[in-house]
């Protein structure tokens, strides 16, 4: 995937590449209208795992299957499935810029939550699992233990 920011007839716009290595030929490629992917990509503050892209408390799933099936016949609403506020917060909580963070090898994200100016508190950290796989990696049981353990 890969997002190019074009200027066409004196307006930005934000030209889209889906390219699959395992079969070496682009998937898809169109310029983007909805402005908040636009924004999305022009900030360059989100993960990209598993067709999905997290930002802030939020998720955009795009639609693989669709695009080689259809390929233009398609709208971007069908194509880019967006969830907002996937987790629960306390009102005027914000998650930071730039988060999550993706910890690959334990198939985690962490996200950094912090309380508005006018309720400081200590930042928050919150550690979930990717929301695509829909499962829990859990370490081998060492010797002599009795339960589980994950990491981050």
């Amino acid at each position: 995937m890969r997002p190019y920011n074009a200027i066409i007839g004196g307006k930005n716009t934000t030209y889209l590449k889906i390219w699959d290595s395992l079969e070496d030929k682009m998937i898809f490629e169109n310029y983007l209208q909805n402005s908040n992917l636009q924004g999305v990509f022009e900030s360059e503050a989100f993960s990209f795992v598993g067709n999905h892209i997290y930002y802030n408390n939020n998720v955009i799933k795009i639609r693989i299957d669709l695009m080689k099936m259809h390929k233009r016949n398609m709208t971007e609403e069908q194509l880019y499935c967006e969830y907002n506020d996937i987790f629960s917060m306390e009102k005027g909580n914000r998650v930071k810029i730039n988060s999550p963070l993706q910890a690959v090898g334990s198939h985690k994200f962490t996200y950094i939550i912090y309380s508005p100016p006018s309720k400081p508190q200590p930042k928050k950290l919150m550690i979930m699992p990717y929301l695509h796989e829909r499962k829990i990696y859990l370490n081998r049981m060492k010797m002599n233990t009795k339960y589980f353990y994950t990491t981050f």
